[in-house]
């Protein structure tokens, strides 16, 4: 059967990593569609509020602007689509203009995983938007894609898989889906979590009953923040994929607070494959 996968594109520097990030779960599939979506900005919603008055030639910069960030985009997916074989792999790239918190959503209904690069800092509104639709108006798995240096290639992912464990239902709506692509991972390795109570030994019961072939790794939780310890652990024990469920608490409160799925949004190493 095969399967979507919908690629919102934002920098131009990242998007070789991320189209090769879907060729490589493409590789785990039968076969796949991979959609691109390069979203132009209209320039009017980049006006900062506080601007009292924005001249024409401030407005044609921003268009301008616009335009050469998709084109770009395009000629990204262009020497990357050349190099895809036709047989297992078909393309399309869809461009609109708008805001991706508008027109992501819709794009991704018919799409089995989302994959996005990792947000960076300064963040800006396409970023912002195109992370915060992904993962909570998709509906769907959520790949996100690291950073790499300039010219830096993605290293190969998928073969060593860690999945992050908490019983809160997070996790198995992260894990369960994802399931079909561990099929030729080497080894998998749970990481649970753990505070005043005894390690735990077992399988998680929804991955067990799975029959799923993977070890434990009980991660005592102290005071330092647990999304460090988490990429860590992760690190530790050669992951190159990390499964876990995305925010326990409301979008607000991970905002105000911190927590471990936006510590790992800023700082892993290693694709995410996370769901809301």
């Amino acid at each position: 059967m095969s399967e979507i996968f919908l690629v919102p594109l934002i920098h131009p520097d990242a998007a070789p990593r991320v189209l090769e990030a879907a060729r490589r779960m493409a590789d785990c599939v039968d076969s796949a569609r991979i959609d691109v979506l390069a979203v132009t900005i209209p320039p009017e919603t980049m006006i900062i509020p506080s601007d009292e008055a924005i001249s024409t030639a401030h407005l044609d910069a921003l268009i301008e602007q616009e335009a050469a960030r998709i084109a770009k985009l395009k000629a990204a997916f262009d020497r990357w689509s050349g190099t895809l074989p036709s047989s297992k792999i078909s393309t399309a790239w869809t461009q609109f203009e708008g805001l991706p918190a508008d027109l992501l959503p819709a794009h991704a209904q018919n799409a089995d995983l989302v994959i996005i690069e990792r947000p960076r800092r300064p963040i800006d509104q396409a970023q912002r938007q195109t992370t915060d639709a992904a993962i909570f108006g998709s509906h769907r798995p959520v790949l996100v894609v690291p950073p790499g240096a300039t010219g830096e290639p993605l290293a190969a992912f998928g073969r060593q898989v860690a999945i992050a464990w908490k019983d809160d239902g997070r996790a198995v709506k992260a894990v369960i889906p994802a399931l079909r692509y561990f099929e030729r991972a080497e080894r998998i390795a749970v990481i649970a979590g753990y505070r005043e109570i005894a390690p735990p030994e077992a399988l998680p019961e929804p991955l067990a009953e799975r029959g799923l072939a993977a070890e434990m790794h009980p991660l005592p939780i102290g005071r330092e923040p647990f999304g460090q310890t988490l990429l860590d652990k992760a690190k530790a024990i050669g992951a190159d994929l990390l499964v876990m469920g995305a925010y326990t608490h409301s979008p607000l409160r991970e905002l105000l607070l911190g927590g471990v799925t936006r510590h790992v949004l800023a700082h892993a190493e290693i694709p995410v494959l996370m769901r809301h």
